[in-house]
């Protein structure tokens, strides 16, 4: 999935989780951290840099390529390590000494910020499950149990980029419980966890109604079909709209 759906879907676990608190402070917070939470996790893409070989390469004596690196199954290679739920452990442990380590020097002890900490292990949560119906590739999946050798998903339900259907439902979901978060609805907590809830079986919907196997042979086409799926799901209108944004954007999307 691509990095845009990836982030957006961060923020709808962020504000859905802000909707539990009434303190302003806590609510930006959650949603910041949903927001990183669901982009994070694709910083295994490093390797993929122009400039990886000539500074990680070197400064670490690795020896491999970034682009080695990335397509390999290397505990930091892309869909490795940071794409496992042992990564959600390990941020949360670092946030945790971090706060234990101002909170010495300081002398003013404060809370853990528990809806901060949910709303980044959501987003990356929905990160890592984004990508388990994506191609397998090399990888195979994800390693999301790591340390363990085995690797999830990698389904080919669906092409990396083009879900233009998943990215609106993300998008209007993520929307609706901003909304929700900063109003003064008495039962926004349980509708904005229907929204979460509603939002995410439509989505596994949707990646059902491809009817295409991504994992098959050839790199070539399979764009161009992903783009037949969505005219034919989104219809004309929409779909030229969507490619229109698509073409403004300078990432995989």
């Amino acid at each position: 999935m691509d990095i845009i759906t990836h982030t957006l879907s961060g923020a709808l676990v962020g504000a859905t989780v802000s909707s539990f608190t009434d303190n302003t402070r806590l609510k930006i917070w959650s949603i910041l951290a949903g927001t990183l939470g669901g982009c994070l996790p694709d910083i295994d893409a490093i390797s993929l840099w122009s400039g990886f070989d000539d500074t990680i390469v070197k400064w670490f004596h690795l020896d491999h390529a970034g682009q080695d690196i990335y397509f390999s199954k290397f505990w930091y290679s892309h869909h490795g390590f940071f794409h496992s739920i042992a990564a959600i452990v390990f941020y949360l442990l670092l946030y945790l000494m971090g706060k234990k380590i101002t909170d010495l020097i300081t002398q003013q002890p404060t809370k853990v910020n528990i809806y901060g900490c949910v709303a980044f292990s959501g987003g990356y949560l929905a990160h890592i499950l984004e990508d388990l119906p994506t191609p397998g590739l090399s990888w195979g999946g994800v390693n999301l149990f790591w340390p363990s050798s085995q690797w999830v998903g990698g389904t080919g339900q669906t092409w990396w980029w083009n879900n233009y259907d998943i990215f609106l439902i993300v998008l209007i979901a993520a929307m609706l419980n901003l909304g929700l978060t900063l109003s003064h609805f008495d039962k926004k907590k349980l509708f904005s966890l229907c929204i979460l809830s509603f939002s995410a079986l439509l989505i596994i919907f949707q990646i059902h109604q491809r009817n295409f196997d991504f994992n098959t042979e050839g790199y070539g086409n399979k764009e161009a079909v992903s783009l037949t799926i969505q005219r034919n799901i989104l219809g004309e209108k929409v779909f030229d709209l969507m490619v229109k944004l698509d073409n403004k954007i300078h990432l995989n999307f």
